[in-house]
């Protein structure tokens, strides 16, 4: 499905290019629908680390950690922004996923096929043997089912502080190992 990246020294040019999809880096003029598309109540519910409601500090806030991370991209459909997708290391070195679709852009396999774009360009940079984790709700058909496509493997159940809920929500645990 992942056809090509193209990458320049400036790090906010690599743009990971899908069948139908854009994975670059997000920029400033990508604040308002920023805005606009994860200040959903739903989308920001499925996500733990987003407030809502989301405000435009927040989307300056993220541009600023995907500016640092190499990995971290906007998600984009005839240049219209349409979600996210990241990798980010953990604490003991492994690598979590994470992607979010605006809620008119569920079930049209966008989710999967901007993950698996992104993790064709990814695995073979990652140190060997790394693990690649996600975190999802039990709740989250959706999510579990990009999760199975992409050939990750539920390991276990935790709990994650969900911000825009303020509580701590159960979580399954999925994990994918790299070669």
């Amino acid at each position: 499905m992942y056809t090509h990246a193209t990458e320049q020294l400036d790090s906010t040019l690599l743009m990971i290019t899908t069948d139908r999809l854009t994975l670059k880096k997000p920029m400033p003029a990508d604040i308002d629908r920023l805005v606009l598309l994860i200040n959903d109540r739903e989308v920001s519910a499925s996500l733990s680390r987003v407030p809502h409601p989301y405000g435009v500090s927040d989307a300056k806030t993220w541009l600023g950690v995907a500016e640092s991370s190499p990995y971290t991209f906007n998600i984009y459909l005839a240049d219209a922004l349409i979600g996210g997708a990241g990798l980010t290391v953990t604490g003991d070195g492994d690598w979590e996923l994470g992607y979010w679709l605006g809620k008119d852009y569920w079930s049209y396999g966008y989710a999967t096929e901007a993950a698996s774009g992104l993790l064709e360009y990814a695995k073979p940079r990652l140190p060997p043997q790394s693990i690649i984790m996600a975190n999802v709700y039990p709740s989250n058909v959706g999510s579990i089912g990009v999760l199975k496509k992409l050939a990750f493997e539920q390991t276990g159940s935790g709990e994650v502080f969900n911000v825009s809920r303020d509580a701590s929500v159960s979580t399954l645990v999925y994990c994918l190992r790299t070669t």
